[in-house]
């Protein structure tokens, strides 16, 4: 049980690690959004990709030991790791970091899914803007700014700088 309750504390840790070095490319994102330097963003998203497939194999073994601690405990109803730590007997500090690690790893995944909020609002906005424009260049070129004929129907076309799409 001890070698269990210690795999698992390993393997909490690195998922700390990764979900904090994913916080850190989530930030130079939003910086790299807000620079407007938007062909470093193919290259973070690259590097999430990477750690995303990494998270994942660690997820799975995670989920290996806990279903193997919760075999040998005889229960399944254990809903969280504090919940079956809780159910461990165990005298050394393990526990207590543990609890510890996955404080941390929810205050990381509270920030980065704030990060990412901000990064999804950012991106809209800059598609917004870029919409906006593309649809401002191409009502101006369909009507002939330098156009020295005046026709009846352009007389009695208006131009808005919004566009009606709902």
């Amino acid at each position: 049980m001890k070698i269990l309750v210690e795999e698992l504390r390993e393997v909490l840790s690195e998922e700390l690690n990764m979900y904090e070095e994913m916080l850190e490319l989530t930030l130079k994102k939003t910086d790299i959004i807000t620079s407007g330097k938007i062909n470093d963003l193919d290259s973070i998203t690259h590097m999430e990709n990477s750690l995303i497939l990494r998270l994942g194999k660690l997820e799975d073994r995670r989920e290996k030991i806990v279903n193997s601690i919760q075999k040998q405990l005889g229960t399944e109803d254990a809903s969280t790791i504090t919940d079956l730590l809780n159910q461990i007997d165990d005298t050394n500090d393990t526990k207590q970091e543990i609890n510890g690690i996955t404080t941390k790893l929810s205050n990381v995944l509270n920030t980065l899914k704030e990060k990412n909020d901000l990064n999804g609002l950012l991106i809209k906005d800059t598609l917004e803007y870029i919409e906006l424009n593309i649809n401002l260049f191409t009502n101006a070129s369909e009507r002939g700014i330098y156009n020295n004929k005046v026709q009846k129907e352009d007389t009695s076309q208006k131009f808005s700088l919004f566009d009606t799409k709902a």
